[in-house]
């Protein structure tokens, strides 16, 4: 029996900063172990931004203008060497073909493209995300529910109350 690699071996177009990108899925296995990362740094991001996905007022295929806002309120408690780390997982992985250079997106690559326009790293960070977990993102919502916008409130006195 043959395997069939094709699903990793057709690449997604998307443009970011005015340069091309082909992205190309994860592995499988890669991709479970990146999610257990994903799930501990964004799921508390993701909760906040869960009703705006489950109310349709938002979904991944609007524009990252639209939706800036909210992804900046979300994102705005994330450790910085994590985020990096994710990042470079997210970005650096043989994953991304830069149509200008034809070969991998490496980390010196990575730091000379987006130096000085880092909102254009995190953008590309997103379509990964899109692309590779993507249902992730539609299905979370479900479990927050209306819940989601609680939990970015403040607690009130009557909330803390023993």
């Amino acid at each position: 029996m043959q395997a069939n690699y094709s699903r990793r071996m057709n690449g997604k177009e998307v443009s970011v900063g005015g340069e091309i990108y082909v992205l190309y899925p994860f592995p499988a296995f890669t991709a479970a172990n990146l999610s257990g990362e994903i799930a501990g740094l964004l799921l508390p991001a993701v909760g906040a931004l869960a009703p705006l996905f489950k109310d349709k007022k938002l979904s991944l295929d609007d524009d990252l203008n639209n939706i800036a806002p909210q992804l900046s309120a979300a994102f705005a408690g994330l450790s910085g060497d994590k985020l990096e780390k994710l990042l470079k997982k997210l970005l650096c992985s043989q994953n991304i073909v830069p149509k200008s250079t034809g070969e991998w997106l490496t980390e010196d690559q990575a730091d000379e493209i987006f130096c000085g326009q880092v909102d254009m790293m995190y953008v590309l960070a997103f379509h990964v995300l899109k692309e590779n977990f993507g249902g992730f993102f539609e299905r979370v919502g479900s479990l927050f529910g209306e819940r989601g916008q609680d939990q970015a409130a403040p607690m009130t006195q009557s909330a803390t109350a023993i």
